[in-house]
């Protein structure tokens, strides 16, 4: 059975450690897996501004919509893997602006770039999920900028329906 240490058991452990070893540690959890490095590189050189973190994203998340398209099944898969990057961004953050940003920039994007053989019932799904869970991330915001996102979420929402049907 394997052993796991509470947090600040972990915590305290660490503090005792010298500089040189706790970068052996750090090293080694980078080594394990693509996702401890990813968040390494992250806390290393982007943590200072994590809405230009976003920025980069938002590229990323264009590419699903700049290969010509064969089936809405392909699509479907790209635009899952951004689903997945926005997730990621928002443990490495816990940046709720920048959720919501990114979240409503993936059903823009879609939007921009729609065309008729994309009223598929997953890939429907799958934006008015998108559209639920910023919902909520807005909800969770600050009234100020609440305001700022509502009105291009109610306006995203109507495209969704009028494009891919009635919400499901």
């Amino acid at each position: 059975m394997k052993r796991t240490e509470k947090l600040t058991e972990l915590k305290r452990e660490l503090e005792a450690l010298s500089p040189p070893e706790l970068l052996k540690i750090v090293l080694r959890l980078a080594k394990h897996k693509v996702e401890n490095k990813e968040l390494l590189s992250y806390l290393l050189f982007d943590a200072e501004d994590p809405l230009n973190y976003a920025e980069h994203l938002k590229d990323e998340m264009e590419t699903p919509f700049l290969q010509p398209a064969t089936h809405p099944y392909y699509l479907l898969k790209s635009l899952r893997k951004s689903l997945r990057l926005i997730t990621k961004y928002y443990r490495f953050t816990g940046n709720r602006n920048g959720e919501v940003e990114l979240l409503l920039k993936l059903v823009s994007s879609f939007h921009e770039h729609y065309k008729p053989q994309f009223r598929y019932a997953a890939l429907s799904k799958f934006i008015f999920r998108c559209l639920e869970k910023a919902e909520k991330s807005i909800d969770k915001l600050h009234e100020d900028l609440q305001a700022d996102y509502i009105e291009l979420h109610k306006e995203l929402t109507q495209k969704s329906i009028a494009r891919l049907g009635k919400d499901f």
